[in-house]
């Protein structure tokens, strides 16, 4: 929840280019993916953009910052990269 409420204060990154480019959507678009767990860290990570986000973020803070072995995708890493730099 933490995730969504970070989306809600930062309205300037929900359709930024490079949360496009690691997500491959906009935040608030409706579309549902199919799991595929070279792309998504969780099954509920494919519900929609926004649940991506929050999921990757909630592994992200979960592990302190270090992707797992077995979540370390191109994909997921990008989507880790860009939580990761919303710190900096």
């Amino acid at each position: 929840e933490y995730a969504h409420a970070f989306a809600q204060i930062q309205v300037g990154f929900l359709g930024c280019d490079d949360f496009v480019s690691a997500f491959g959507r906009p935040h608030d678009a409706d579309i549902r993916d199919t799991y595929d767990e070279e792309f998504h860290v969780s099954p509920y990570a494919a519900e929609n953009p926004s649940e991506d986000f929050a999921e990757t973020f909630m592994y992200y803070l979960k592990y302190r910052g270090k992707l797992p072995e077995q979540l370390d995708t191109v994909t997921i890493r990008k989507k880790w990269d860009f939580v990761s730099a919303l710190g900096e």
